[in-house]
């Protein structure tokens, strides 16, 4: 036993049982690497398709109902589905208003303008929906005739009214102001005081009928008057409560701005939008190959080279390789995808994306546009291009087929969502996967403790024994002399 070095030895043998037991980990380390890749990748891979999915529904919904509306003075439009090319007459005769009262005093803001009875009610009438009229009561307590008072308890009502308090001028002059929130005759208002006379002569007002010498002069004045839009479309007077008005013309809201001249109208021109038309298949193609890009990224795969490998390394996969790499979902929506960009729709003049001058690079699957080829189809067979990318009664197009194809992998309005079941496998696989890490390592971690406990009484034994070797020696000394 001469020589040998207690020091040290379960040290040294513990780091070698721990270097074995690491490997029985490694295998569980590098699929839980791989299924937090797929989960990942296959995240990058539904943004990718949403994007997709829009900008063919883009083409489908908006693209080609995009109009080139004219600027005008007294009236605004904008353009939505439903819209036709067309020149309309249109003169604006009258501008809807909401009803402003008001009434100004120098009193504080924060004085009560009523007498000392304890309560008293305020009742503000507007026409209903069904045109009755509707009443807004509120009960005020004397400290709430105030300005201020009558200001917050009529804006708490939140009944269609809106009050507010401003300065006239710097000597103190206040005025309150009831604005109607709704437009028009509709929102006429009717104020009036019960249980306090003296806030009743101030704050009552009822509407004036027109040439009415009779009519009381009344301390509430009237600001604006609640008058309806009045616009003549194509020779045609409309009266509308609203300066917004989107039921004359089919997929047309105007916005009345201004009243017109005497005798004078303005043209409405509207005309297919081809620079939209353009820019949507311009982004859809941009979608499509970053799909491509995407999707080829994450599936490609090289050969591990193993010939190298030492007997004690573990065999891993390439780095290089994408982590769908082999997955046969990820291949097939591929292949659907490219097949519905390169199909033929129907037997028309343009039926496929070539007829556009839209190429596939055989190389890498990716859309090749030229835009100047593109841009003169465009102009020149615009009911073409249409038919191409929307289909016809009874055919679906192109941007309805791809849409459609997408939204079972990526899901829409409670639809498939194949990708999502796929992810879902995944997570579950990951769960299972850090249990069955955590389990190996809680073994290890058992026979580490039991090697070290065996080595530790190892290694005492060792000193026991060297312990002894002194007397013996000493022993043999005397007993050879």
């Amino acid at each position: 036993m001469e020589g040998i070095s207690i020091s040290g030895i379960s040290d040294a043998l513990m780091e070698k049982q721990t270097k074995q037991f690491q490997l029985l980990l490694k295998p569980i380390q590098i699929r839980q690497k791989s299924i937090e890749s797929k989960i990942s990748a296959w995240g990058k891979i539904r943004s990718s398709l949403q994007t997709l999915m829009e900008k063919s529904n883009a083409l489908k919904n908006d693209a080609f109902y995009a109009m080139k509306i004219s600027e005008n003075k007294a009236f605004s439009a904008t353009a939505s589905s439903g819209a036709m090319a067309g020149t309309h007459d249109i003169k604006v005769n009258q501008l809807a208003q909401n009803h402003t009262l008001s009434f100004q005093t120098k009193k504080g803001i924060d004085t009560p303008l009523g007498d000392n009875k304890p309560t008293r009610t305020l009742t503000i009438s507007q026409k209903g929906e069904n045109g009755e009229m509707k009443d807004t009561v509120i009960t005020l307590a004397q400290e709430q005739t105030s300005l201020a008072g009558i200001a917050k308890a009529i804006n708490n009502q939140k009944a269609g009214v809106h009050a507010e308090v401003k300065n006239v001028d710097d000597d103190g002059t206040l005025r309150l102001v009831l604005r109607a929130e709704k437009s028009g005759s509709a929102g006429e208002m009717t104020v009036s005081v019960e249980g306090d006379e003296t806030l009743n002569e101030i704050m009552k007002y009822t509407p004036k009928q027109k040439d009415d010498p009779t009519h009381p002069d009344e301390k509430m004045k009237e600001d604006l008057k609640a008058t309806d839009a009045k616009v003549s479309v194509d020779g045609n007077e409309y009266i509308r409560s609203s300066n917004s008005i989107n039921d004359i013309l089919t997929g047309i809201t105007l916005t009345l701005k201004q009243q017109s001249k005497p005798d004078e109208s303005e043209a409405l021109t509207l005309s297919p939008d081809e620079s939209a038309v353009q820019k949507a298949v311009e982004e859809f193609v941009s979608a499509f190959n970053d799909f491509i890009t995407q999707s080829s990224s994450l599936s490609q795969f090289k050969p591990a080279d193993y010939s190298n490998l030492k007997p004690e390394d573990v065999a891993l996969p390439d780095t290089s390789n994408g982590p769908l790499a082999g997955e046969s979902l990820l291949s097939n929506l591929k292949a659907l995808v490219r097949r519905d960009a390169g199909s033929n729709y129907g037997d028309n003049d343009i039926a496929s994306l070539a007829d556009l001058g839209i190429k596939v690079d055989a190389k890498t699957g990716k859309l090749e546009l030229d835009s100047t080829k593109l841009k003169n189809i465009i102009h020149t067979n615009p009911e073409g291009v249409q038919r191409l990318f929307l289909g016809t009664e009874g055919e679906s197009g192109m941007a309805s087929v791809m849409a459609d194809h997408i939204k079972g992998y990526v899901g829409s309005g409670g639809s498939g969502n194949i990708i999502k079941d796929e992810t879902e496998k995944l997570e579950k696989q990951k769960k299972d996967n850090e249990k069955q890490l955590k389990r190996t390592q809680a073994t290890i971690d058992a026979k580490l403790r039991a090697y070290q406990q065996q080595y530790q009484r190892m290694e005492v034994a060792l000193a026991q024994i060297q312990s002894l070797q002194a007397p013996l020696a000493a022993i043999q000394s005397i007993a050879k002399k």
